[in-house]
């Protein structure tokens, strides 16, 4: 009885943090209005918003992120581009289940005031002729297995449009990717 009752309160408890992350990011997506927030705190809730993607993959996550990393931004776009992103990681740079899947999201305030975003997994890689194209509409690699080709051109135009920044892609066959983003940043600080 005591075991079942601590089942259930731990379940209750991440239900409603489930709920209250879910009801901050429908709010960001919805509204797109800026606000001071925590990267971390975004990154915590994409990635919690992809858990059962990422687990059905059997891709490990790791995050190094400064939890004092706070923007004062629309919270709603990046969320956006980290969602998309990892989701492109997954469908493409691990196109076969069982190998040893890592993906590193990094992100940091360089010295020039720009927020550094990047991807990094260690999948398949690209060849330098696919490379070249990724950021451009509706190419992709796996039209075959329902792939569109907007993924990475979504994040392109996230960056370059909305965030003001610039995105690029390093990436070698059977070496992996990362794809990086930098965009002014204006930091801030959070209310008590």
């Amino acid at each position: 009885l005591r075991e079942g009752s601590r089942l259930a309160l731990n379940n209750l408890q991440r239900a409603a943090d489930l709920v209250r992350r879910l009801k901050r990011s429908s709010i960001d997506l919805d509204v797109m209005e800026r606000r001071v927030f925590k990267l971390a705190d975004l990154i915590d809730d994409v990635l919690l918003g992809q858990k059962e993607r990422l687990e059905l993959a059997r891709v490990n996550v790791s995050v190094d992120c400064p939890d004092e990393l706070i923007l004062d931004g629309v919270p709603g776009l990046y969320e956006q581009l980290l969602t998309t992103l990892l989701g492109n990681a997954v469908r493409h740079a691990f196109p076969v289940q069982g190998r040893d899947a890592r993906l590193t999201l990094s992100a940091a305030i360089g010295p020039d005031m720009r927020l550094h975003l990047s991807c990094e997994d260690n999948g398949v890689g690209m060849p330098g002729e696919a490379q070249v194209h990724i950021f451009e509409p509706f190419f992709t690699t796996r039209r075959a297995d329902g792939c569109l080709g907007l993924g990475l051109y979504l994040c392109y135009n996230l960056v370059t449009s909305r965030l003001g920044g610039t995105i690029d892609c390093v990436s070698a066959v059977g070496q992996g990717t990362t794809i990086r983003a930098h965009v002014p940043a204006v930091t801030g600080e959070m209310k008590s």
